[in-house]
């Protein structure tokens, strides 16, 4: 070998092979001119490790953001659920305060209501001590007044065409001459004129019927002062309340409305109004078994 040979197989640092980088993928490639990145065979991007050391940092700090976003909107999650609970919470309690303030009207409305029964009740019942005080008023007045007529009567003849008014008796008989209606079986109400009282069967004698019932003889409807029962006539009055038939007077008569004031009802209608005779006479009458019946 020649002297040489040994320097030519040196190695200058100028003729050595530069030492291959690994890419990013694991490829080799060479080094850039500047010494930064250069690209790999597939044409990858080869980065610097401090280059690489921000990405991760960086990557992390993403990361880092995503987690806290995300335990954020968790806690506010948990934050929502929490306020339902609570607003469902006070919706059963309003629920049962509401519940409770209408069972306290209920039982208010009912208390009222059972006063308002009571009170009706014992209304009701004034009224009814109210009638039957005024029932034993007028039979108490009926009594004297039969009591007086029989006082009156007794061994007096019987009269067919006199009216009969008992001495000391309250109230009177139909006069002769006084208007009023009949009614009649077959032809319904029709006008009539008193004629006289027969006290033998405790009837009227009418224009347009012998032995008039007193049940059957009423006020004329619409009649003028004139033509009205006079004051203190002797009625039976049909009582709405006691649903029974009252004996009665005629105070005065309403030409305005047609109806009568009698001592026992006010404005009443003729047509609850009958003729009435002393109870002494009409127990006479019934007795003694006398009587024409209506046509």
């Amino acid at each position: 070998p020649s002297p040489d040979s040994g320097r030519n197989r040196s190695t200058s640092p100028r003729n050595a092979t530069p030492k291959s980088r690994r890419s990013g993928d694991g490829q080799q490639g060479t080094d850039a001119p500047g010494g930064g990145r250069g690209r790999g065979a597939d044409g990858g991007a080869n980065f610097a490790p401090a280059e690489l050391v921000a990405r991760e940092q960086a990557a992390a700090r993403e990361q880092a953001a995503a987690r806290e976003q995300a335990a954020k909107v968790e806690q506010l999650q948990s934050e929502l659920e929490e306020r339902k609970k609570e607003l469902a919470q006070q919706q059963r309690q309003m629920d049962f305060q509401q519940k409770l303030i209408q069972r306290q009207k209920t039982q208010e409305v009912e208390a009222f209501e059972n006063y308002k029964q009571q009170q009706d009740r014992e209304w009701q019942n004034m009224l009814e001590e109210k009638r039957r005080m005024e029932q034993e008023l007028a039979s108490a007045k009926l009594a004297l007044q039969g009591a007086a007529a029989a006082s009156a009567v007794r061994g007096r003849p019987t009269t067919a065409a006199a009216p009969l008014v008992p001495a000391g008796a309250k109230g009177k008989l139909l006069a002769l001459g006084t208007k009023c209606r009949y009614d009649s079986n077959t032809y319904g109400w029709m006008p009539a004129i008193v004629k006289g009282f027969n006290q033998a069967d405790c009837t009227y004698d009418l224009d347009v019927r012998q032995h008039a019932k007193l049940d059957k003889i009423a006020p004329s409807v619409d009649a003028s002062v004139a033509d009205a029962w006079p004051t203190g006539a002797m009625a039976s009055y049909l009582s709405q309340s006691a649903n029974q038939w009252l004996p009665a007077i005629v105070t005065t008569y309403n030409e305005d409305d047609g109806t009568y004031n009698l001592d026992v009802r006010d404005h009443a209608d003729v047509d609850r109004i009958r003729a009435r005779a002393p109870d002494d006479v009409g127990a006479a009458a019934a007795a003694s078994g006398s009587g024409a019946s209506g046509s």
